[in-house]
């Protein structure tokens, strides 16, 4: 880990966090006494071992990019960057439920997690950040919306924390199976996105994931449970070896995406909003 980079994102918590941490872990400020857990009936052996797999720190994030079936569309990396960009280094940016590693080219942005995972600066409970308002000039919420019991309340503390002009950019799924980080609570469509984020200007909106996308992580489970005869030990066993075996399949999107349909069977959904 780069000295200069960890000094940077430390002094911008200082900036903006209202209360002191519990403690420090790792490269982490905690501010939770335990962190969250997942239900038992949720939690798949899948599951847990892809929450095994976040100790390895900005491995994982590579093995996701590589392995998952979900290709982010252009649309959407284009919106991530040109977002980050209009924010010069320095500034206050919070990647909310960052999960391990370091997944975005700029190292001054603060991953913030339920977790204090490797790669993690502040471990806290995402419905109730101990972050001042109106401190933030960019909050991202990538994939994580559908983690959490009511996303509703992590979209109000996202416009909260955020000074006026500040943006958010947030990626939702739609059409995706069940996934627990630590559980997986709701789905929403575009127009639900945009409801969600009612208040603020919105800057632009689109697919983030298409149809393939969709599609392949779907057949992915429906192959593994027909191969798996039955069996939930054999399935769970089955479905990496499928994942790995399927994942190129994912690069159709590129022709799907622009689809003037596309949204009506799209993986996910992306928003950037400003705060007025």
């Amino acid at each position: 880990m780069n000295g200069d980079d960890a000094k940077a994102r430390a002094a911008i918590l200082a900036r903006v966090v209202d209360r002191e941490p519990i403690r420090r872990q790792g490269e982490a400020w905690v501010f939770l006494d335990a962190p969250a857990a997942s239900s038992a009936a949720s939690r798949s052996a899948f599951d847990a071992l892809r929450e095994r797999l976040k100790g390895l720190g900005s491995l994982y994030p590579l093995l996701v990019a590589i392995f998952s079936p979900v290709l982010p569309s252009r649309a959407y990396t284009r919106a991530l960057a040109a977002t980050l960009a209009r924010h010069a280094p320095g500034a206050a940016v919070l990647n909310l439920g960052s999960g391990p590693g370091r997944t975005l080219r700029r190292k001054d942005v603060v991953n913030v997690d339920m977790f204090p995972l490797p790669g993690v600066d502040m471990a806290a409970d995402l419905a109730s950040l101990p972050i001042r308002s109106g401190s933030v000039d960019l909050a991202l919420s990538i994939a994580v919306l559908e983690h959490v019991p009511d996303p509703g309340r992590l979209a109000a503390e996202m416009v909260r924390i955020l000074r006026p002009g500040g943006e958010i950019v947030c990626f939702v799924p739609f059409l995706q199976p069940f996934h627990a980080a630590p559980d997986d609570y709701s789905r929403l469509t575009l127009p639900g996105l945009r409801h969600l984020f009612q208040g603020l200007e919105i800057v632009s909106t689109g697919i983030g994931s298409g149809p393939v996308s969709a599609l392949l992580w779907t057949a992915q489970h429906v192959a593994a449970m027909l191969l798996s005869l039955g069996s939930s030990r054999a399935y769970f066993l089955l479905l990496p070896l499928v994942m790995v075996a399927t994942w190129p399949v994912k690069f159709l999107d590129f022709f799907l995406e622009r689809h003037p349909r596309a949204a009506d069977a799209a993986g996910g959904f992306f928003l950037v909003a400003k705060k007025p």
